[in-house]
C-alpha cells in the first residue's frame, strides 16, 4: 500500500514547526501565532500522511488568486481541459478557484508530446559507403549466468 512519509527536512525548509508527542505529530506555524497545519498519528513506527486536509486559513481557496484553465493545465501536468474542469467542480481537488469560463488553451508542450511519428526501423534503409562512417553498438545484459571472465554484459560495436 502506498502513503506518504514526512520530511522534517523540507518542514523545516519551509519554515514550519515540528512536535512529535504522545504518538502524534503536529506541524505548525512558526510565529507569534501558531497555526496548526496538520495533526500526523504514528502508524506502525511511521508518521504516515492519510488524507491530509489544511484548515481553512491554511488553504490555498482562502486567497484571492483564480486560475485560469491554462494555468490549471499546466499546474496538474497537462491533463485535458475537461478533467481539469470536471476535478474542481466534483471537489476532487482542494484549494484550487478556476474561472470556468476561460477558454481551453493551445498547449505547444501538449501538440509536440502528441505528435505522431514512425516507429525505429529494424534494418537500416541506408548502408554506409566508407569505413567508419556508421557504427552501431548493442549493449546486452544482465546475462542469467556469468561468463568465464566473469562478465555479466556484452557490449558489441559493428561498423556498416
Amino acid at each position: 500500500m502506498a502513503f506518504t512519509l514526512i520530511s522534517v527536512a523540507c518542514i523545516d525548509h519551509a519554515g514550519l514547526s515540528l512536535t512529535i508527542k504522545g504518538g502524534m505529530c503536529k506541524i505548525t506555524t512558526c510565529g507569534t501565532v501558531k497555526r496548526t497545519i496538520a495533526t500526523i498519528p504514528e502508524s506502525c513506527g511511521l508518521y504516515r500522511v492519510v488524507g491530509l486536509t489544511l484548515p481553512d486559513s491554511l488553504n490555498a481557496s482562502s486567497a484571492d488568486h483564480i486560475d485560469s484553465i491554462a494555468e490549471l493545465h499546466r499546474k496538474m501536468g497537462h491533463i485535458s481541459p475537461a478533467a481539469c474542469r470536471h476535478a474542481v467542480k466534483s471537489g476532487l481537488v482542494a484549494g484550487i478557484k478556476l474561472d470556468l469560463s476561460s477558454k481551453a488553451p493551445f498547449c505547444e508542450t501538449c501538440v509536440k508530446a502528441n505528435m505522431p511519428h514512425l516507429p525505429y526501423p529494424k534494418v537500416s534503409l541506408t548502408r554506409a559507403k566508407i569505413y567508419g562512417e556508421h557504427i552501431v553498438s548493442d549493449l546486452w545484459g544482465p546475462a542469467p549466468v556469468m561468463s568465464i571472465n566473469k562478465s555479466l554484459y556484452m557490449l558489441t560495436f559493428t561498423d556498416e
